[in-house]
């Protein structure tokens, strides 16, 4: 795991914190009076007490911040004397302060982690959020150097509720989760699922669930494009064609031996993700296979004309394809790209 923030939830902590500063920012012109009686010794004796909203929970091992106060101290006293009121100068220095690289970003040492740097690590990637008492104990005692401690550990955050953070996370960025509401079914092709939010929020669903599934049960990595079962509720699963599943509750079920469904490259998700509301694109398919499931990095394109499907019917998509495939420099891509996408055909 990168030390860049891994530590989602310390950084969601201060965010939350700073909802002083819009109160500040609200009720700046009613305290402006106020602040201006102050003489300016007293406004800034004042700062250190309010900066103290932004401090971050306690990681071990990690020194207390900021480190140089008085580098956001001297910005405040700079804003004073321009003429701000207080509220305003404590918005300013709050600013620098959420912008400064020592808040944003976890610094550590390099090498071989130690025992804190490696609870630290643990629970803000599992967690997003810092180590609680047990995992700062066995730190404490060095015990998490012994790989039976570490599996227990990792078991420990992963049973929890609050590893619910790091699944969302996840499925977030691997497999652009955060972006299913991106695209918008044409209203004229499928007004059935125009602003059908119970269907977009079950389907996001069965995604995590699945996801869930597989770290918790250790299930073999086969399951990411080959699974005998899903999370369905009966919305997800009357679009799917699947009977016999009642209620708004997601639960687990296993499929029809014929079923096209079955791992995450046929959830209605990532079909979604993978689409553009209008039509299925081979090409952003093939580039997702190749660097969400294979890990191959796909190069920008070449500058030629892009690939769209001709809305006339006169030309099929895999003819224009096969036409695009016939420039050398497109080639190389494409005919990795294509064949597995071109394949990958289930109705979302």
């Amino acid at each position: 795991m990168s030390a860049k923030s891994g530590q989602t939830e310390l950084f969601d902590v201060r965010i939350r914190r700073t909802d002083q500063i819009q109160r500040l920012h609200d009720v700046g012109p009613h305290l402006g009076g106020v602040t201006r009686s102050f003489s300016p010794a007293g406004m800034r004796a004042a700062m250190p007490i309010a900066c103290s909203a932004l401090s971050p929970p306690a990681l071990i091992g990690v020194p207390s911040w900021p480190p140089d106060p008085e580098r956001f101290l001297a910005l405040f006293d700079e804003r004073t004397r321009s003429g701000l009121n207080f509220a305003e100068a404590m918005v300013a220095t709050y600013t620098a302060v959420l912008a400064s690289p020592g808040f944003v970003f976890l610094d550590e040492k390099p090498g071989r982690l130690d025992a804190y740097a490696l609870a630290t690590r643990l629970s803000l990637f599992l967690w997003n959020s810092p180590p609680d008492e047990a995992l700062r104990a066995r730190a404490d005692r060095g015990e998490l150097s012994q790989p039976a401690v570490l599996r227990a550990e990792t078991e420990r955050l992963l049973n929890d509720p609050k590893s619910r953070r790091f699944r969302e996370a996840f499925l977030d960025y691997w497999i652009d989760l955060r972006k299913v509401k991106d695209s918008t079914p044409s209203t004229t092709l499928y007004n059935d699922y125009y602003l059908d939010d119970a269907l977009t929020e079950a389907a996001v669903a069965e995604t995590q669930l699945t996801f869930e599934e597989m770290v918790r049960a250790d299930r073999p990595v086969r399951g990411i494009v080959d699974a005998d079962y899903t999370y369905l509720n009966e919305r997800l699963a009357a679009h799917y064609g699947i009977s016999e599943v009642k209620g708004a509750a997601m639960r687990r079920v296993s499929l029809p031996a014929d079923s096209p469904r079955g791992g995450f490259m046929t959830q209605a998700s990532v079909l979604k993700i993978t689409a553009n509301g209008t039509t299925t694109s081979p090409v952003l398919r093939g580039e997702w296979i190749f660097e969400r499931i294979l890990g191959i990095d796909i190069p920008p394109p070449p500058p030629v004309a892009a690939v769209e499907p001709d809305i006339r019917g006169a030309v099929t998509i895999r003819q224009q394809l096969e036409k695009h495939r016939e420039d050398a420099s497109c080639a190389s891509c494409h005919s990795k790209m294509d064949p597995p996408a071109s394949r990958w055909k289930v109705s979302t």
